[in-house]
């Protein structure tokens, strides 16, 4: 699954803090895919709660506004296990 996430900071920040919210988001999304299952990484995709953990890091960086999954699309169907 391809993720695009954006978040919206107060005011303008330095390229260094932008490269490493960039780098805690990636980081974030792919411990979660790791570490749960597929039905539980969209769930909480959907729900948001990514988003949330995403802007609770990347806040100690900057001030942000928002933090969002803008856009999800599944490149392969997972294969389930009967």
């Amino acid at each position: 699954m391809r993720l695009a996430v954006c978040a919206f900071t107060l005011t303008r920040i330095k390229t260094s803090q932008e490269q490493l919210m960039r780098i805690i988001m990636r980081k974030l999304v792919e411990e979660k895919a790791g570490n749960l299952s597929f039905d539980q990484f969209v769930q909480e995709t959907v729900l948001g709660k990514i988003a949330s953990d995403i802007y609770n890091e990347v806040k100690k960086i900057a001030p942000v506004r928002h933090v969002g999954i803008r856009k999800s699309k599944l490149t392969y169907q997972p294969t389930v296990a009967a």
